[in-house]
Protein backbone atom coordinates (compact mmCIF):
# COMPACT_ATOMS: atom_id res chain seq x y z
CA UNK A 1 0.00 0.00 0.00
CA UNK A 2 1.16 3.49 -0.76
CA UNK A 3 0.17 6.46 1.32
CA UNK A 4 0.52 10.12 0.45
CA UNK A 5 2.58 12.52 2.50
CA UNK A 6 3.19 16.21 1.94
CA UNK A 7 5.74 17.10 4.61
CA UNK A 8 9.38 16.19 4.97
CA UNK A 9 12.06 17.34 7.34
CA UNK A 10 13.23 19.82 4.70
CA UNK A 11 9.81 21.42 4.19
CA UNK A 12 6.81 20.58 2.08
CA UNK A 13 7.31 18.01 -0.67
CA UNK A 14 4.68 15.87 -2.35
CA UNK A 15 5.69 12.26 -1.90
CA UNK A 16 4.14 8.81 -1.79
CA UNK A 17 5.52 6.56 0.92
CA UNK A 18 5.65 2.83 0.22
CA UNK A 19 5.05 0.55 3.20
CA UNK A 20 7.30 -2.07 1.65
CA UNK A 21 4.78 -4.07 -0.35
CA UNK A 22 4.35 -2.17 -3.64
CA UNK A 23 7.75 -1.19 -5.05
CA UNK A 24 9.90 -4.30 -5.45
CA UNK A 25 7.29 -6.07 -3.34
CA UNK A 26 5.98 -9.61 -3.17
CA UNK A 27 4.90 -9.87 -6.82
CA UNK A 28 8.24 -8.53 -8.04
CA UNK A 29 10.19 -10.83 -5.69
CA UNK A 30 8.26 -13.90 -6.88
CA UNK A 31 8.95 -13.11 -10.54
CA UNK A 32 12.62 -12.56 -9.67
CA UNK A 33 12.79 -15.96 -7.93
CA UNK A 34 11.32 -17.51 -11.09
CA UNK A 35 14.02 -15.86 -13.20
CA UNK A 36 11.50 -13.69 -15.07
CA UNK A 37 13.13 -10.31 -14.39
CA UNK A 38 15.09 -9.64 -17.57
CA UNK A 39 16.32 -6.09 -17.16
CA UNK A 40 15.65 -2.63 -15.81
CA UNK A 41 12.66 -2.53 -18.20
CA UNK A 42 10.48 -4.56 -15.87
CA UNK A 43 7.77 -2.96 -13.74
CA UNK A 44 9.17 -2.27 -10.28
CA UNK A 45 5.84 -3.22 -8.69
CA UNK A 46 4.97 -6.58 -10.26
CA UNK A 47 8.07 -7.45 -12.31
CA UNK A 48 6.29 -7.84 -15.64
CA UNK A 49 7.66 -6.32 -18.83
CA UNK A 50 6.79 -2.74 -19.67
CA UNK A 51 6.36 -0.82 -22.93
CA UNK A 52 9.15 -1.51 -25.39
CA UNK A 53 8.08 1.40 -27.61
CA UNK A 54 9.09 4.09 -25.12
CA UNK A 55 5.47 4.88 -24.29
CA UNK A 56 5.55 3.64 -20.73
CA UNK A 57 5.15 5.50 -17.49
CA UNK A 58 7.29 5.40 -14.43
CA UNK A 59 7.95 7.17 -11.17
CA UNK A 60 10.83 9.06 -9.56
CA UNK A 61 12.10 7.03 -6.63
CA UNK A 62 14.12 8.08 -3.60
CA UNK A 63 14.70 7.02 -0.02
CA UNK A 64 16.36 3.75 -0.95
CA UNK A 65 13.21 2.66 -2.82
CA UNK A 66 10.65 3.61 -0.19
CA UNK A 67 9.49 6.97 -1.54
CA UNK A 68 7.94 8.13 -4.82
CA UNK A 69 8.61 11.85 -5.25
CA UNK A 70 6.39 14.23 -7.22
CA UNK A 71 8.24 15.30 -10.42
CA UNK A 72 8.05 19.01 -9.49
CA UNK A 73 9.65 18.31 -6.10
CA UNK A 74 12.35 15.83 -7.12
CA UNK A 75 15.18 18.36 -7.43
CA UNK A 76 14.57 19.91 -3.99
CA UNK A 77 13.66 16.72 -2.13
CA UNK A 78 16.34 15.83 0.51
CA UNK A 79 16.67 12.20 -0.76
CA UNK A 80 17.33 10.66 2.65
CA UNK A 81 18.38 7.09 1.99
CA UNK A 82 19.48 7.75 -1.58
CA UNK A 83 18.35 9.36 -4.81
CA UNK A 84 17.44 6.57 -7.23
CA UNK A 85 15.87 8.21 -10.30
CA UNK A 86 13.19 7.11 -12.78
CA UNK A 87 11.87 3.54 -12.81
CA UNK A 88 9.20 1.95 -15.04
CA UNK A 89 5.74 1.00 -13.80
CA UNK A 90 3.55 -1.29 -15.91
CA UNK A 91 0.21 -0.33 -17.42
CA UNK A 92 -1.85 -2.03 -14.69
CA UNK A 93 0.28 -1.08 -11.69
CA UNK A 94 0.48 2.59 -12.72
CA UNK A 95 -3.26 2.83 -12.04
CA UNK A 96 -2.42 2.71 -8.32
CA UNK A 97 -0.24 5.82 -8.64
CA UNK A 98 -1.96 9.24 -8.69
CA UNK A 99 -1.65 10.88 -12.12
CA UNK A 100 0.38 13.81 -10.85
CA UNK A 101 3.18 11.42 -9.80
CA UNK A 102 3.41 9.60 -13.15
CA UNK A 103 6.30 10.46 -15.44
CA UNK A 104 6.35 9.39 -19.08
CA UNK A 105 9.69 7.81 -19.76
CA UNK A 106 11.70 6.28 -22.50
CA UNK A 107 12.43 2.60 -22.13
CA UNK A 108 15.47 1.92 -24.29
Amino acid sequence: MIRESRTTTAGTHRVLVDDGHFLWGDKYQERERQGLIQSDKNCIACGRGTSRQGKGYGVLVSGGGAVIVHPDDYVTYPHDGGEMGWFPIGSECIKQIPREFRVRGTVS
